[in-house]
């Protein structure tokens, strides 16, 4: 049975290596799909990434694809499409800020052997500014993050499990949630305009306000600052290094991010 990844590459350059080295020893190839254009008109340089994904494609069964794409929908069934091609049978389907910890990973092995599923869903761990910031208590969505891939597999975007909205969805496979966490860096970057550019890229309608009124002014006694949906982000507890994966503490060693 053939295990795969694939990520879907827009301009986060903070964590897709750290991704790529969490998920490596576990699967037999990566596959990571990157935007030469952003889905929205926005300053999106995509030359100024070339080199970095060169790097990652330097290590073994990488396999980087570049492409346009009119929206994030189209551009994740062109790595489910690309994966089908290579042969793979399941492939853990990830954001480049999303990062499997060894023991989640191994359990999601298991299940494949022993049950196979037709799609994993899975809670999140979300962190916001810094590594040791965690959302409390976790976003109600679920994210789908291991399918199986047959010839119909098919991005569906959107949709409600077990009561809950979530994303990635592929095909009509049975889907099963577990609440087992993976750890979420979406809103950890290194610099403010990272974080600006992001919220220009994405298609949802954030709250033109909110960059600068929640963003910039954000400290950790802030509560309810989710951009769209504010409770979902009700509030953050410090976490220490110890509940967070080897790769957290890589990225704030890379970029000079030291625990106040």
């Amino acid at each position: 049975m053939k295990v795969g990844a694939v990520f879907h590459f827009l301009s986060e350059t903070d964590w897709l290596h750290l991704a790529v080295d969490a998920i490596g020893p576990f699967v037999s190839d990566i596959v990571i799909v990157a935007a030469d254009a952003s889905w929205k008109a926005g300053d999106y340089a995509p030359s100024n990434h070339r080199a970095y994904l060169r790097q990652i494609k330097a290590r073994a069964r990488i396999h980087i694809v570049g492409g346009k794409w009119p929206s994030q929908k189209e551009q994740r069934q062109g790595g489910l499409d690309i994966c089908k091609n290579l042969g793979m049978d399941y492939v853990f389907t990830l954001d480049c800020d999303e990062i499997m910890d060894r023991a989640l990973t191994e359990w999601a092995i298991r299940e494949i052997h022993a049950r196979k599923p037709g799609n994993i869903s899975l809670s999140c761990n979300t962190y916001f500014k810094f590594p040791w910031y965690r959302i409390e208590p976790r976003e109600s969505s679920a994210l789908t993050v291991l399918t199986r891939l047959t010839p119909a597999t098919r991005h569906l975007g959107v949709v409600a499990l077990n009561g809950r909205p979530t994303d990635r969805v592929t095909s009509e496979e049975p889907r099963t949630f577990h609440d087992r966490p993976f750890h979420h860096f979406s809103w950890v970057r290194r610099s403010d305009e990272q974080i600006r550019k992001k919220i220009s890229n994405h298609s949802c309608s954030f709250p033109r306000a909110w960059y600068e009124e929640k963003w910039v002014r954000w400290n950790p006694a802030m509560r309810n600052f989710h951009p769209i949906y504010p409770t979902e982000y009700a509030r953050v507890a410090r976490v220490s290094q110890s509940q967070l994966p080897p790769q957290a503490l890589r990225w704030a060693a890379e970029n000079g991010k030291i625990p106040r």
